[in-house]
């Protein structure tokens, strides 16, 4: 039972909220249902402070209110850090978000990492604008402790799915990582925070399994939901349509190439992929018919998925042998089946498209399996980089089915590409130039590789 007592309001002797701030809080009523704050202008529940220090990675507060007021006002929860000699560390604040002023209660939670150099982090509900809250739990704890913190207002079939979640990709990551790369403590808040007011079926849960996933550290790990089919669904529970590759030939000045432009490849169904391939190889035997021998593959709207179906449409081009690697992890090997084009019946002195130039266009949205494509040309005689830096997301992801169409992603291992040399900032073009230069850019190199059969693709006159 919640209580006034001296110096504040306070739940239990561990709970002890002080109020202030510039503008006096008043008029605290208890009742049944929590304790009713007036907040005419603004100010602060304050908790006492968490003592953070290693291996505590940080703290979390909880609430469970509802907010009436202001629709120009705020109410929310946050964390100031304070260092060893008890200074404020300003950079260090971490503020949750906004909650509705609108008389509904709800949970409410909010993480912080401990930050270099602090002792302590103090947790708060800070007001601004005419608010009146209806508080009935307020409460902080380090990030150890957050099970225990939020357990009441998390549905127990998602608190299972979360601790099967831990264990399942403990398991599967590399041992090093698991035991020293991850704050599990932090990880797990960050997980139980996310999961606050969402329902108890698995199609519900996604938000606080990516929460998971994301507060890995690794930039990349996640979640998704896979039809039967295996196509990524989205939030309807509809499998997404499967965008195909755009093949054109592009004529200028008595030349001609041949632009393919990749998109993602969200899909892991096997008729997805095979027409995600074939739309590729279509796309050069239209191009080798024609006497057309370069290329501009323009991944920069390529976002990821799956990566193997643009290789195999691409094989022509790359030619047979290793064209790129996971470390660890085994070298991706083109065969000298999949690197012919069946069904091109090429001019006279048109070479095989493994020697033709390629012009590569990235920029920030190339990532993952978009990156993957780029890192197969990296090293390839004959290939040039347009645009700007990609994503920076090249590395692998193993895929951890935990039934009912829900899939972890989680990272495992790192691209190379076929000369051992990674890309954790990403690809850096050869030629920097942004979206209204790039082609343009790509389209002049291509000429000035002197393709044999650049006059041949020409239109006749």
């Amino acid at each position: 039972m919640l209580s006034v007592a001296a110096g504040g309001l306070q739940a239990d002797a561990t709970d002890a909220w002080v109020l202030s701030g510039p503008g006096a809080m008043r008029d605290a009523q208890v009742g049944v249902d929590g304790v009713r704050v007036r907040v005419p202008h603004a100010g602060a529940l304050s908790l006492p402070p968490v003592r953070v220090a290693a291996p505590d990675g940080g703290a979390v507060a909880f609430a469970r209110l509802a907010v009436q007021g202001d629709a120009a006002g705020c109410v929310r929860l946050r964390f100031d850090a304070v260092d060893e000699a008890g200074q404020l560390l300003p950079a260090a604040r971490v503020d949750g978000s906004c909650l509705p002023a609108d008389g509904v209660v709800r949970p409410v939670a909010l993480v912080a990492e401990r930050p270099a150099g602090a002792r302590e982090l103090r947790p708060s509900l800070v007001v601004t604008g005419d608010a009146e809250l209806r508080v009935q739990a307020l409460r902080a704890a380090p990030a150890r402790d957050a099970r225990a913190l939020l357990a009441e207002a998390v549905a127990a079939p998602l608190a299972s799915l979360l601790d099967e979640v831990e264990t399942r990709v403990r398991a599967r990551m590399p041992a090093e990582r698991a035991a020293t790369g991850v704050d599990w403590p932090l990880v797990r808040a960050r997980a139980w925070a996310a999961a606050l007011g969402l329902g108890p079926r698995r199609e519900e849960a996604l938000p606080a399994v990516r929460a998971f996933m994301r507060a890995l550290g690794d930039g990349h790990s996640g979640a998704a939901f896979v039809d039967p089919s295996g196509r990524f669904r989205d939030g309807a529970g509809e499998g997404l349509a499967q965008a195909r590759p755009q093949a054109e030939i592009l004529r200028q000045d008595g030349s001609a190439v041949l632009r393919l432009g990749l998109p993602p490849m969200l899909s892991l169904a096997g008729a997805d992929a095979a027409d995600y391939a074939g739309a590729i190889r279509a796309g050069l035997r239209e191009a080798q018919r024609a006497g057309v021998c370069a290329v501009v593959l323009d991944l920069r709207g390529h976002t990821g998925g799956n990566m193997w179906p643009g290789l195999d449409g691409l094989a022509p081009l790359l030619g047979a042998g290793e064209v790129g690697a996971f470390r660890p992890g085994p070298p991706w090997v083109i065969g000298d089946e999949q690197a012919r084009l069946v069904g091109a019946e090429a001019p006279a002195g048109v070479p095989a498209p493994a020697a033709w130039p390629v012009a590569v266009l990235i920029g920030p949205r190339t990532a993952s399996s978009g990156e993957a494509v780029a890192i197969a040309f990296s090293g390839r005689g004959g290939s040039r980089f347009f645009g700007q830096r990609s994503r920076g997301l090249a590395t692998s992801n193993a895929m951890i089915d935990m039934g009912e169409g829900l899939v972890l992603f989680l990272m495992t291992s790192r691209m190379v590409d076929r000369d051992g040399r990674a890309f954790p900032r990403g690809l850096q073009p050869d030629e920097a130039a942004d979206d209204a230069a790039v082609l343009p850019a790509a389209t002049a190199w291509l000429r000035s590789q002197g393709a044999p059969c650049s006059a041949r693709a020409a239109p006749p006159g």
